[in-house]
C-alpha cells in the first residue's frame, strides 16, 4: 500500500517504481530510492509555492478518492508507529552508550551509521541491528567492540536461521563463557575467566560464518526482506513528517473530511 500511495500521489519516486518492476535485478537500490521518495514528499509541500494546508489538502483529496479515508488514516497511524519505534530504538542505544557506557555522541553516531549500512548488506533491519547493539552495550562492550562483533552476529544469525536478537544473546552467553547455545553450530571453548579473552575466542571462531549474510540476501526470502526493510524506512520518514507537522495535518483532515479521523 505504501508503494501505491507514494508513487501515485505527488511523490516523485519514479526511480523506485521502475526498480520494483525489476525486483530481481534492482533491489540493491531500493533503500536509496525509498529515502529519496520520502524527501520528495517533504519538498512537495515546501517547493510547490502553495501553503502546507493547501498542498496537503490536494493530496488528501486524491488519496481519499482512491483508497478511502479510513485506509489513509490507518497508513498514517502505521507510519507514525514505525517512526516512534525507530526513534525509541535509537534513544535506547544512545542512552546505553553515553549514560551506561560513558562514551560520547560520536560513538552513538558511528553505530547508527553501521546499522544503516548493515541493513543494506544483510536481511536485518536497522532497528533490529540497533536493538542488538544496545544489548551488547548494556552488557558492557565498547562501541569499538560492538562495531566489530555485530557483522559476525549477523552472519551467525543468517547461517543458523536465528533472528538477530537470539544470535546476540548466544554471543553474550559465549562472552560469559557459556557456549551451550553455540555448540550446535560447532563453537565451543573453555571459559577463560575473562570476558575480554572469551570475546577474542568468540570472534575468532565466528569467522567460519563470514559471508552468510551476503548469501542470505541473494535468496528470494532475502530479497523480499530487503524490500520490506526499504518500505519500513519509507514509512518511518512519512511518520516523522506526520509527527512534526501533526497539528497542521489534523486541521487539514478536518477541513477535507469534515472532522473524520
Amino acid at each position: 500500500m505504501s508503494e501505491q500511495i507514494i508513487i501515485e500521489y505527488k511523490a516523485d519516486i519514479e526511480g523506485l517504481k521502475a526498480q520494483l518492476k525489476t525486483v530481481e535485478s534492482g533491489l540493491k537500490k531500493v533503500e536509496t530510492a525509498g529515502k529519496e521518495s520520502a524527501q520528495s514528499i517533504n519538498k512537495e509541500f515546501k517547493n510547490t509555492g502553495a501553503s502546507l494546508k493547501e498542498g496537503f489538502k490536494d493530496i488528501a483529496i486524491s488519496l481519499g478518492l482512491a483508497f478511502g479515508v479510513e485506509k489513509i488514516i490507518d497508513f498514517g497511524k502505521e507510519s507514525i508507529k514505525a517512526f516512534s519505534e525507530a526513534e525509541a530504538n535509537a534513544n535506547k542505544l544512545k542512552f546505553a552508550l553515553t549514560k551506561i557506557g560513558g562514551e560520547g555522541t560520536l560513538a552513538f553516531k558511528k553505530l547508527i551509521e553501521q546499522s544503516e549500512k548493515l541493513q543494506k548488506s544483510t536481511i536485518f533491519s536497522d532497528d533490529a541491528i540497533q536493538q542488538s547493539q544496545t544489548a551488547l552495550s548494556q552488557f558492557g562492550l565498547t562501541s569499538d567492540q560492538i562495531e566489530k562483533l555485530i557483522p559476525q552476529i549477523a552472519d551467525l544469525a543468517s547461517a543458523t536461521g536465528d533472528d538477530l536478537a537470539t544470535a546476540t544473546q548466544k554471543a553474550i552467553q559465549g562472552i560469559n563463557g557459556q557456549t551451550r547455545g553455540l555448540k550446535s553450530v560447532g563453537i565451543q571453548f573453555a571459559d577463560t575467566g575473562s570476558k575480554t579473552q572469551n570475546l577474542a575466542l568468540l570472534t575468532e571462531k565466528l569467522t567460519k560464518f563470514q559471508g552468510a549474510s551476503a548469501e542470505a540476501l541473494e535468496t528470494t526470502a532475502g530479497k523480499a526482506k530487503r524490500l520490506e526493510n526499504a518500505f519500513d524506512d519509507i514509512k518511518e520518514k512519512i511518520g516523522e513528517y506526520l509527527v512534526n507537522e501533526g497539528n497542521a495535518i489534523i486541521d487539514n483532515f478536518e477541513t477535507v473530511f469534515g472532522g473524520k479521523g
